[in-house]
C-alpha cells in the first residue's frame, strides 16, 4: 500500500491479513461505515497499519473451497482436504508447508479440526458448491509433489 504523508514509505506488515480485510478498510477510509448487522467478514486495517492497534487482526482464519477446508491459528494452519487425512503445519517453521506435523501435535490437530467444523457448519453451504470438476482438480493438485525450497527467514 501507498499513503503519501499517512504511512511511512517502506513500512512492511507482519501479520496475516485476508483480501475481505480490502472492503472494511476502503469503506473507512472513504468514511462510510459498515453496519455490524451486516456481519461481514474482515476488519479495518488501518488502525493496524498506522499503529493506533497493535495486536493482529485476526486470531483465527478461515478458507473453503467445495468440501476442501482450511484453518490459521496463529502459527499453525490445517488444511482438510476430501479424502485425505488432515494436514498441520506449523508457518513459523515451515513457511513452504511441506512438513505435515498432524502426528505429532495431536491435541492442536483435534482443538483446529473442531474450530473449523465449528466454522463450516455456520457457514451456508450454497456458497461452496463449485462441482465435481473442481473437486478432482483440486485434490490432484494437492497430489503433485512441487520443487520448493524454504524460504530463508531473518
Amino acid at each position: 500500500m501507498t499513503w503519501p504523508n499517512k504511512l511511512k514509505a517502506g513500512t512492511t506488515f507482519h501479520q496475516p491479513v485476508s483480501s475481505l480485510d480490502l472492503t472494511p478498510t476502503f469503506v473507512a477510509l472513504a468514511g462510510g461505515s459498515i453496519d455490524p448487522a451486516d456481519n461481514m467478514d474482515g476488519c479495518n486495517l488501518i488502525p493496524y497499519l498506522n499503529g493506533d492497534l497493535t495486536e493482529a487482526p485476526h486470531s483465527e482464519m478461515y478458507w473453503r473451497f467445495t468440501i476442501s477446508a482450511s484453518i490459521r491459528q496463529g502459527d499453525w494452519k490445517l488444511v482438510r482436504l476430501p479424502d485425505r487425512l488432515p494436514l498441520l503445519y506449523n508457518l513459523k517453521e515451515d513457511i513452504a508447508e511441506q512438513n505435515n506435523v498432524a502426528d505429532q501435535n495431536r491435541e492442536k490437530l483435534e482443538h483446529m479440526l473442531k474450530a473449523l467444523g465449528d466454522w463450516d457448519v455456520s457457514c451456508p453451504q450454497v456458497l461452496y458448491l463449485e462441482g465435481n470438476r473442481f473437486r478432482r482438480n483440486q485434490v490432484d493438485l494437492y497430489d503433485r509433489k512441487y520443487q520448493l525450497e524454504q524460504p530463508l527467514t531473518k
